[in-house]
């Protein structure tokens, strides 16, 4: 993941995810072609700590570049520039061992304590050249704060930090990020650990100066980015291609020796390039008189370093090509990582399109959030077409906590299949690979800094929304651009607090023969433009309307079941559910004279169905379930109802009189 911005959102919407549509979504999951390229085999392998951390330039880096060129190899790839898959560009490196970095405290008895870096501290911002040893200062109101050195502990004050000229900046950090070197004249920001910031406090009087130091040392190499293709059934004189890419790069290691620490960075991106591959696998069984158009993968190289890779491909891609669109993938997969997020022009219609049919086929999408930037940008800014796929609450990237463990494997294979039934439904599709070469992108660009604090922001508005209940909300961050945080869900384990949030909601003790045992509220929250909040105090909780009725709630979530942990799920919904796909069929089926639709699924069956109440249509699914313990996190209600347990699911639901349940609950 790069560090820049990919919207320019004075006011970003973090909005929970609707649990209801994560529930279906988590079942289509349909088997990798083959386990050669399975997703969680390839991003254990690129995350290797043997790798350490893919640095451009670095052995790590070689050595991942060659599995993914032996991949395209043995998948019959032809390579795209020439006779090799290695496509070489002049790359900028920045050698972790060579960089120089200090930062001393001189005390008051005249000794002084050394910081270690990569245990104690980090860069964060830098300049090429910076040396300093001033005082320090905990106060940013200070009048010689110009000349001294600011101590910030929230990480929502350093854009107000900025404004006031210090001489640099420390900057607590509960978790370190590491960013690639990029040299700035900007004021120097280094991370501090948490017991680095509590004992400056403790012994802030003791501390007569702060020394920081910074030299960087670049260096000019060779690196390369691995291109194979499928060739399309096209014209010489109407060139165009499809680019699915990924970067295979990432930031490499601090320290030396036993205290080296390797960022191994199996979300950002091993997830991505393990869903490349698995792309090419699937795509690379069809025939070629499936595409008009080339299909490339791009795997590239020094991404984390300026997109270095990306931009070089770009350039002679032109030369080469009439028309390209780009779809990158960057950070996918993440375990609580909320919907999927398309990153893109916002007019473009590949990113409306990949959106609504992500949506169609059951997977939770959105194009409105806040991303680093990836390699989809070097397509942009030359007018291409292009759009990243990543989630909505990317975490722990750049992190030591960047590791295959925190990946939901299964999820990731389900996105790989829709997307190759995206690319072959619709990839040709003229509006993509005809498109308009003059549309430029909307994007504002953040510095390294900048991203790092947005990040944190963005950790820090999860955990304010699991405090927030239900209608709350509440603006996070900096003046200039804050997070709106919105409670649009909650979830109830007791069904009288269900009953006290909501004014008019009145749920059954029981349905059939199973007990209440959760219900989640979705709430439909107004349109929110940006105006609509000035005047709003930051961190301050707001409700949007003084009291919740049963006329604001969108879809409700309920789980009923017996003392094993057997029962039912029911999604109720005033919106259409809709679910289509290749492992996804539905059938109807007449019981008792009521129609119901039969949604299989490869290992499950969902029953759909209507009621119509007061002149109001809601949309019913239900499926069984059971609890499944989830490691030692407790439960979760997970689907048993499969082809062979349909006749008793029929029954069952067809006992239930769905429009006289709805109108006693009063919605």
């Amino acid at each position: 993941m790069r560090n820049t911005s990919s919207i320019n959102l004075s006011a970003i919407i973090v909005l929970i995810l609707l649990a209801i549509a994560l529930l279906l979504s988590g079942c289509f999951y349909a088997s990798p072609a083959t386990e050669e390229f399975g997703v969680e085999t390839t991003v254990k392998e690129l995350s290797s700590p043997k790798l350490l951390g893919r640095l451009t330039g670095t052995d790590g880096n070689l050595k991942a570049q060659s599995l993914i060129e032996n991949h395209f190899k043995s998948l019959g790839l032809k390579p795209l520039f020439s006779d090799s898959y290695l496509q070489s560009y002049s790359h900028t490196m920045f050698q972790p061992d060579k960089q120089e970095f200090t930062l001393n405290f001189h005390l008051e008895d005249g000794s002084v304590r050394r910081l270690t870096y990569g245990k104690d501290f980090m860069e964060q911002r830098v300049n090429e050249r910076f040396h300093t040893v001033s005082p320090l200062s905990f106060d940013l109101q200070d009048s010689h704060i110009e000349q001294k050195i600011a101590i910030i502990e929230d990480s929502a004050k350093l854009s107000q930090a900025y404004e006031h000229k210090p001489l640099a900046i420390l900057k607590r950090s509960d978790t370190f990020m590491k960013l690639l070197p990029e040299a700035s004249d900007g004021v120097p920001v280094l991370q501090i650990s948490p017991d680095t910031a509590d004992w400056l406090n403790h012994h802030r009087k003791e501390v007569r100066n702060v020394e920081i130091g910074m030299k960087l040392h670049a260096e000019e190499i060779t690196a390369s980015n691995v291109v194979g293709y499928l060739p399309g059934t096209q014209s010489e004189e109407h060139r165009h291609a499809i680019v699915l890419s990924a970067h295979f790069d990432h930031v490499g290691w601090v320290g030396t020796g036993k205290d080296k620490t390797i960022y191994q960075g199996s979300l950002d991106n091993a997830s991505g390039v393990s869903a490349l591959l698995q792309l090419a696998s699937i795509l690379s069984t069809v025939s070629a008189a499936e595409f008009e158009s080339d299909l490339i993968f791009a795997a590239f190289n020094g991404e984390e370093s300026g997109m270095q890779g990306s931009k070089a491909f770009v350039k002679q891609l032109s030369d080469k090509y009439d028309h390209v669109y780009n779809i990158n993938i960057d950070c996918l997969g993440l375990k609580n990582g909320n919907r999927m997020l398309l990153v893109g022009n916002p007019s473009s219609p590949l990113l409306s399109a990949l959106n609504t049919y992500m949506t169609k086929r059951g997977i939770s999408s959105t194009t409105e959030g806040t991303y680093g930037g990836s390699d989809h940008l070097s397509f942009l800014e030359s007018g291409f077409e292009a759009v990243t796929i990543t989630q909505e609450n990317i975490q722990g990237f750049h992190t030591t906590d960047d590791t295959p463990d925190h990946l939901d494997f299964k999820l990731l294979d389900q996105y790989v299949e829709v997307l190759s039934n995206f690319i072959l439904e619709q990839g040709d599709s003229p509006e993509f690979v005809h498109g308009d070469q003059t549309v430029q992108s909307q994007i504002s660009p953040l510095m390294s800094e900048q991203q790092a604090t947005m990040s944190e922001l963005l950790e820090q508005a999860e955990k304010e929304r699991e405090s927030l209940r239900l209608g709350e909300y509440k603006l996070i961050g900096p003046d200039e651009q804050p997070l709106l945080v919105i409670g649009s869900n909650e979830t109830f384990t007791d069904k009288s607090s269900a009953e006290q949030a909501v004014v008019g909601l009145m749920l059954p003790a029981k349905i059939g023969e199973y007990a209440f045992g959760s219900a989640i509220v979705n709430l439909t929250f107004p349109n929110t433009e940006t105006n609509e909040f000035n005047g709003t105090e930051l961190n301050k909780v707001y409700k949007y309307k003084s009291e919740i009725t049963t006329e604001d709630i969108e879809g409700l979530g309920l789980i009923y079941k017996d003392d094993h942990g057997r029962g039912v799920s029911i999604s109720i919904s005033k919106t259409k559910f809709d679910f289509e796909g290749q492992n996804i069929s539905e059938s109807k089926k007449i019981y008792n004279g009521h129609e119901y639709t039969v949604i299989y699924t490869p290992e499950y069956v969902i029953l759909s169905t209507e009621a119509n109440v007061r002149g109001q249509q809601y949309f019913l699914q239900i499926y069984g379930g059971k609890d499944h313990q989830v490691g030692g996190e407790g439960t979760s209600f997970v689907f048993n109802w499969t082809s062979e347990d349909l006749p008793l699911a029929l029954k069952w639901t067809d006992g239930i009189d769905w429009g006289a349940l709805i109108e006693g609950m009063g919605i």
